[in-house]
């Protein structure tokens, strides 16, 4: 079967070379245009960059450059709207797929009532998990606090 990164122009590089980190920091009007062409330099010439931009809007692209466009570490929003209006496309999986609420913690506890903590980023957490992460962490510590209590009384 084939598959459409063995075509891609970078197949045959290192991955390394395809990071945001190897970009000059975008400061400047002038740098944020340099960078852009090193960008299309290193994406121009492959016949698989409609794939691979289809595959980095799947999927939460960060630090890398994909089908000609880099996506920082973070703050990718601009950068996935600059490849939609290159592929032609409207709306966003991502935020498509993240509308949908969710009903049920990592824990399988119900999120509804009084067990959802809703914040201000429009998140939707557990309020059984978050009371006995708490629980956890002071546990931990106390623990914490009573072995270096006990080494302080063996060294006295």
């Amino acid at each position: 079967m084939f598959d459409w990164r063995d075509a891609a122009y970078c197949a045959t590089e290192h991955v390394e070379a395809y990071t945001t980190d190897n970009l000059p920091e975008p400061t400047a009007r002038h740098e944020c245009t340099m960078r852009a062409r090193i960008v299309e330099k290193l994406c121009g010439p492959c016949p698989v960059w409609r794939e691979c931009g289809m595959e980095a809007l799947q999927y939460d692209t960060r630090g890398v450059i994909r089908a000609g466009i880099a996506f920082p570490d973070v703050k990718v929003g601009s950068a996935r709207r600059r490849l939609m209006v290159r592929l032609g496309l409207s709306g966003d999986p991502l935020q498509e797929k993240a509308a949908v609420p969710r009903t049920h913690c990592d824990r399988d506890h119900e999120l509804v009532g009084d067990n959802v903590i809703v914040r201000k980023d429009g998140a939707r957490l557990c309020r059984a998990c978050s009371l006995a992460r708490g629980a956890e962490r002071r546990a931990k510590a106390r623990a914490q606090r009573e072995s270096r209590l006990a080494l302080l009384r063996e060294a006295a």
